[in-house]
């Protein structure tokens, strides 16, 4: 059985919920699309008593995918080439890498509760199951395996790769 797909919108909400990277990038990014209804999600998520939890990890993939935001801006699809030619490039960006940890970071003390949870032993173990599994990347395996060993079903995402994966309930627009 698949993920279960919830709305933004949708009550009542998680007491508890996971936040994966591709919801802080909308999150910490306003030309994003999808960042308006982010911040309202969060507020709710506030306003509910809430505590978010994410992965050690997700501040330095956070980096990464602003980066290539950043770079498909500027080159389209031609920007994995252009990072190739010129590794340079991946330093050009460090501003935006820190506005965005910033605004993520930000974001923390208005809940109730936020844990940061290391990468521990246990957590890579189920990871590296997850990427036999379920062919995930290791960022996403990260994720879930850090939402499974503390046995909380609810991810903020909007990475597809959840999906058809059982026992978890996926909150994105």
């Amino acid at each position: 059985m698949p993920a279960l797909i919830h709305s933004f919108t949708d009550r009542p909400l998680p007491t508890e919920i996971l936040l994966e990277t591709s919801f802080v990038v909308s999150l910490t990014n306003p030309a994003d699309p999808f960042h308006a209804a982010c911040v309202q999600f969060v507020a709710d998520l506030e306003a509910a008593g809430a505590t978010v939890v994410y992965s050690i990890l997700l501040r330095p993939e956070l980096g990464d995918a602003v980066l290539k935001v950043e770079l498909r801006a500027k080159f389209g699809r031609r920007w994995s080439q252009e990072l190739g030619r010129h590794p340079a490039l991946a330093g050009a960006f460090h501003a935006e890498q820190r506005t965005a940890d910033e605004a993520f970071l930000n974001h923390l003390p208005r809940f109730t509760g936020y844990l940061d949870v290391p990468l521990l032993p246990d957590i890579l173990t189920l990871a590296l199951a997850l990427i036999q599994q379920h062919s995930l990347r290791s960022y996403d395996a990260v994720h879930l395996a850090t939402a499974q060993y503390l046995s909380i079903p609810h991810l903020a995402t909007f990475d597809h790769h959840f999906d058809p994966i059982d026992g978890f309930t996926l909150w994105r627009l």
